[in-house]
């Protein structure tokens, strides 16, 4: 019985991959700008993303394996969609450094495949779907698609999310608008230490104020 079970929830999990990513997905792409389908790819990324983390978390996986997982996808798939639909050449650093940390995050479910018992093997081939299912996904985008030479000037940022962060903390403008989208809410939480952040950040006091008018 417990085999017939298994037998079934491959299969579904299967079919359902199968129909996704090689019939819905591509009738969506096609014809659709690159604009909506890059939403569209983010947020897939982030309903699977959530339920592989569900599954590692239901197998007791460590923080350390979770933030592992978390830095594959998060400097890779998402990198990759931010910058759709730009190519990259083969022996480019992007197409190297998506191979690597695919390789990588694969290598966290062959780890953990001999320990998992019988009756959780269907959540980790769902787990390994959710992690090849953006991969494909984006493959999908690029052949049916439109291409990066008919989008709008500046609508495709083709660089390094990285150093886009980097960059972005690093900057006065930067690090001014870090501040405060935190110190801004801390304040607002605490009242106490207003007068303490204001002092520390002057111009703060304007996004306070404002926030105080808007409620009354």
């Amino acid at each position: 019985m417990a085999s017939l079970i298994a037998a079934v929830s491959y299969f579904g999990l299967l079919t359902f991959f199968a129909l996704g990513v090689g019939c819905v997905w591509p009738e969506y792409v096609d014809g659709r700008r690159a604009q909506e389908v890059r939403v569209s790819l983010r947020r897939m990324l982030v309903v699977l993303t959530s339920i592989e983390l569900m599954i590692w978390s239901r197998h007791s996986a460590s923080g350390q394996l979770l933030l592992l997982i978390i830095f594959c996808i998060g400097w890779g798939a998402f990198d990759a969609v931010q910058r759709y639909p730009a190519l990259h050449p083969l022996d480019s650093f992007f197409t190297v450094k998506q191979a690597v940390l695919l390789l990588v995050h694969a290598l966290c479910f062959i780890r953990k495949f001999p320990s998992v018992p019988d009756w959780s093997i269907p959540g980790l081939i769902t787990g390994i779907l959710c992690m090849i299912t953006p991969v494909l996904m984006l493959f999908v985008g690029f052949y049916f698609g439109e291409a990066v030479e008919s989008q709008p000037k500046g609508t495709v940022i083709d660089e390094d999310i990285f150093f886009q962060a980097f960059a972005f903390l690093f900057s006065g403008s930067g690090r001014q608008r870090l501040q405060h989208a935190l110190m801004v809410p801390l304040a607002k939480a605490f009242p106490s230490i207003q007068a303490s952040v204001l002092q520390w950040d002057p111009t703060l006091k304007r996004h306070l104020e404002h926030d105080k008018q808007r409620k009354l």
